[in-house]
């Protein structure tokens, strides 16, 4: 579709990061969205992850930083997709890692393994929450909402977000999202290489899809609260 190649004005604006320990973000609306409600979000790593990550003290390792960076920027969309009860809805997010951000406005890859797998799941949540996701590239320097968020699970979720709110005040005050336990177990399993590879469906046939017919294509309306992975 042309709006496709053309997104529309965003409801959302961001930014997303990643860790050894785990990732984050934050989403602030834009004046086409009804509420003024910023959001943060973060998810931890699971220590088998964390130790699976290449290093110059782990260099037999089998995850790169930027995988964790992809399926950090893939959570993103979907916690606020799954969050938010409005449809279309449009968004645009920054991340500092560049060969993530390639893959992501690329929207596939020539090899197998973690990276296309992601990005087929990504494919399939956009397509599922009726979400038109954008990324760009911001400065490592000028991330830090994400970057605090993605490191600081040393703190409990109140701790966490007493700290954020400090450090980064706003009004109305920030609310604390959470990626659904589901879509985490699977970038988890993906990133370990622990799934099948994955089949094209047909839209009719994707346990993801579980929407109707699509209402206007500029109408943005209240729907049921969206399952972003099917239990």
């Amino acid at each position: 579709p042309l709006e496709e190649l053309a997104p529309p004005p965003p409801h959302f604006v961001g930014s997303c990061d990643a860790s050894k320990l785990g990732m984050g973000g934050v989403w602030l609306p834009t004046s086409l969205y009804p509420s003024a409600t910023p959001y943060v979000w973060r998810a931890p790593f699971p220590l088998p992850v964390q130790h699976s990550l290449v290093s110059n003290s782990n260099p037999a390792g089998t995850i790169n930083n930027s995988e964790l960076e992809l399926a950090g920027a893939i959570a993103h969309d979907a916690v606020i997709a799954c969050h938010v009860p409005y449809r279309p809805l449009s968004t645009l997010a920054g991340t500092d890692n560049t060969p993530a951000l390639s893959w992501l406005q690329r929207g596939a890859i020539t090899t197998t393994g973690p990276t296309a797998a992601m990005l087929h799941l990504h494919a399939r949540l956009r397509r599922a929450q009726r979400f038109r996701s954008t990324f760009c590239s911001v400065p490592g320097i000028d991330n830090s909402l994400a970057d605090f968020a993605s490191r600081s699970f040393h703190l409990s979720d109140d701790d966490f977000l007493a700290a954020f709110s400090a450090r980064f005040p706003s009004q109305p005050t920030w609310q604390l999202l959470h990626l659904p336990t589901a879509l985490s177990s699977k970038l988890t399993s993906v990133l370990q290489r622990q799934t099948q590879p994955e089949v094209l469906l047909l839209p009719e046939h994707d346990p993801l899809v579980t929407f109707g017919k699509s209402g206007p294509p500029t109408a943005l309306t209240s729907v049921p609260t969206p399952s972003c992975w099917p239990t």
